[in-house]
Protein backbone atom coordinates (compact mmCIF):
# COMPACT_ATOMS: atom_id res chain seq x y z
CA UNK A 1 0.00 0.00 0.00
CA UNK A 2 0.88 3.66 -0.31
CA UNK A 3 0.67 3.93 3.18
CA UNK A 4 3.45 0.93 3.89
CA UNK A 5 5.59 2.47 1.12
CA UNK A 6 5.46 6.64 3.16
CA UNK A 7 6.52 4.35 6.54
CA UNK A 8 9.85 3.10 4.57
CA UNK A 9 12.74 4.62 6.34
CA UNK A 10 14.94 5.44 3.47
CA UNK A 11 11.93 8.45 2.47
CA UNK A 12 13.31 10.47 5.08
CA UNK A 13 16.13 11.32 2.37
CA UNK A 14 14.89 13.23 -0.20
CA UNK A 15 17.74 11.52 -2.58
CA UNK A 16 17.59 8.00 -3.04
CA UNK A 17 16.74 4.95 -5.46
CA UNK A 18 13.99 3.20 -5.22
CA UNK A 19 13.42 -0.47 -6.47
CA UNK A 20 10.50 -2.26 -6.58
CA UNK A 21 10.10 -6.09 -6.52
CA UNK A 22 9.51 -9.57 -4.79
CA UNK A 23 6.41 -11.33 -6.38
CA UNK A 24 5.39 -8.94 -9.37
CA UNK A 25 5.01 -5.36 -9.03
CA UNK A 26 2.87 -4.69 -11.96
CA UNK A 27 0.24 -6.70 -10.01
CA UNK A 28 -0.24 -3.16 -8.25
CA UNK A 29 0.25 -1.06 -10.48
CA UNK A 30 -2.11 1.19 -8.93
CA UNK A 31 0.10 1.53 -6.30
CA UNK A 32 3.13 2.34 -8.06
CA UNK A 33 1.52 5.64 -9.88
CA UNK A 34 0.39 6.95 -6.18
CA UNK A 35 3.64 6.58 -5.08
CA UNK A 36 5.27 8.06 -8.07
CA UNK A 37 3.08 10.68 -7.66
CA UNK A 38 3.36 11.50 -3.73
CA UNK A 39 7.25 11.30 -4.26
CA UNK A 40 6.99 14.20 -7.15
CA UNK A 41 4.61 16.21 -5.24
CA UNK A 42 6.98 15.74 -2.10
CA UNK A 43 10.48 17.22 -3.91
CA UNK A 44 12.18 13.75 -3.41
CA UNK A 45 14.77 13.46 -6.52
CA UNK A 46 14.83 9.42 -6.41
CA UNK A 47 14.71 7.43 -9.28
CA UNK A 48 12.80 4.13 -9.29
CA UNK A 49 13.50 1.10 -10.51
CA UNK A 50 10.99 -1.63 -11.23
CA UNK A 51 11.86 -5.55 -11.48
CA UNK A 52 9.10 -7.30 -13.23
CA UNK A 53 8.99 -11.17 -15.04
CA UNK A 54 7.03 -8.35 -18.02
CA UNK A 55 3.90 -10.37 -18.22
CA UNK A 56 1.84 -8.15 -17.32
CA UNK A 57 3.38 -5.05 -19.20
CA UNK A 58 0.91 -3.82 -21.93
CA UNK A 59 1.15 -0.57 -24.52
CA UNK A 60 -0.37 1.50 -21.74
CA UNK A 61 1.83 0.59 -19.01
CA UNK A 62 4.72 1.23 -20.39
CA UNK A 63 4.29 4.23 -21.97
CA UNK A 64 2.80 5.32 -17.77
CA UNK A 65 6.42 3.64 -16.77
CA UNK A 66 8.04 5.83 -19.53
CA UNK A 67 6.70 9.13 -18.61
CA UNK A 68 7.27 8.72 -15.08
CA UNK A 69 11.22 7.70 -15.78
CA UNK A 70 11.16 4.46 -14.43
CA UNK A 71 13.70 1.83 -15.35
CA UNK A 72 12.55 -1.60 -15.81
CA UNK A 73 14.42 -5.12 -15.85
CA UNK A 74 13.30 -8.07 -16.71
CA UNK A 75 13.32 -11.51 -15.33
CA UNK A 76 13.71 -14.74 -16.91
CA UNK A 77 13.51 -18.71 -15.13
CA UNK A 78 16.11 -19.64 -17.45
CA UNK A 79 15.90 -20.58 -21.05
CA UNK A 80 13.14 -19.41 -22.87
CA UNK A 81 11.66 -22.96 -23.10
CA UNK A 82 12.07 -22.76 -19.55
CA UNK A 83 10.58 -18.90 -19.19
CA UNK A 84 7.40 -19.63 -21.20
CA UNK A 85 6.51 -23.38 -19.06
CA UNK A 86 6.31 -21.38 -16.09
CA UNK A 87 5.11 -17.95 -17.04
CA UNK A 88 3.94 -17.75 -20.86
CA UNK A 89 3.87 -14.99 -22.81
CA UNK A 90 7.61 -15.11 -23.44
CA UNK A 91 7.78 -14.94 -27.53
CA UNK A 92 4.89 -12.57 -27.28
CA UNK A 93 6.62 -10.48 -25.21
CA UNK A 94 9.85 -10.74 -26.64
CA UNK A 95 8.28 -9.70 -29.75
CA UNK A 96 6.85 -6.27 -28.50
Amino acid sequence: SLETAKNNKSFKDKDFTLILAGGEPLLNFKVIEKLYQYLKENGYKCKIGLQSNGTLITDEIAEKLAAMEINIGISFDGTMAVNEELRGGTKKFLKE
